[in-house]
């Protein structure tokens, strides 16, 4: 699954150059998509999964990892020319969508129409279901698409500037979390745990590693450096 991942950071550069780039991997040189931001006939689309979560229970984020893992990482390996952007979004609150993992992308009607039947004829999401750990699988209306700016998912309080550069942020911050799993996930170790059970238990031990590489080294790999970026400017930080 990392070829996937790799080949998404070629789109990030190109988009960045707004020029082909070359990519070389271990599977081979692959020439990176030129991307024509907010062209014509691109709209933002979600897939949400809702996931398991009883009341007065500690929310269990490592099931966002089957989802991102073994669900959505083939999905963009698949689908890597025709998805202009895309983020992940997690979040857990006792109210009505509970817990749930968005992945949300930029593309026509027509591929989110194909990402949407693949998500709902894919294997893991048929185990999830029967498991119980799935609650709800939430897609948007391709016949009504809406959100067709870059922006169109950006916190609208944000200034406009703001809004249309943070797409390529979150992607670049989603497409790290993603390669950190695939990086860790073990496949031996993986297919030794059988059912959705066993690799449940299995994700555990894997969101409990980059939580410590979050950790670790978060406060300079990501805000050192995003701080660097910015010239060591002072900002206002409040969670």
């Amino acid at each position: 699954m990392r070829f996937g991942a790799i080949a998404f950071l070629a789109v990030i550069l190109a988009a960045c150059a707004h020029q082909p780039t070359d990519l070389t991997s271990e599977t081979g040189a692959m020439p990176a998509p030129v991307l024509q931001v907010d062209q014509e006939g691109n709209y933002w689309w979600y897939a949400r999964f809702q996931l398991a979560w009883g009341q007065g229970e500690r929310v269990d984020f490592s099931k966002d990892l089957i989802v991102a893992h073994e669900i959505i990482a083939p999905l963009l390996t698949r689908y890597s020319a025709e998805i202009v952007l895309w983020r992940f979004h997690r979040r857990a609150v006792h109210d009505g969508a509970g817990h749930q993992f968005s992945f949300i992308f930029y593309s026509t009607p027509a591929t989110a129409r194909k990402i949407y039947a693949d998500i709902g004829s894919d294997r893991v999401v048929k185990e999830l279901r029967k498991s119980g750990e799935l609650i709800a699988l939430k897609r948007d209306d391709t016949a009504q698409p809406r959100r067709a700016s870059i922006a169109g998912t950006s916190d609208h309080h944000w200034p406009a500037p703001i809004k249309n550069s943070w797409p390529y942020f979150i992607m670049g911050v989603s497409l790290m979390w993603l390669d950190l799993l695939e990086q860790t996930v073990d496949p031996h170790k993986l297919r030794s745990r059988p059912g959705v059970r066993g690799r449940l238990n299995y994700y555990r031990e894997v969101e409990e590693k980059i939580t410590r590489l979050w950790k670790q080294s978060g406060r300079h790999a990501f805000f050192h450096h995003i701080n660097a970026i910015y010239g060591y400017e002072p900002l206002e930080l409040v969670f």
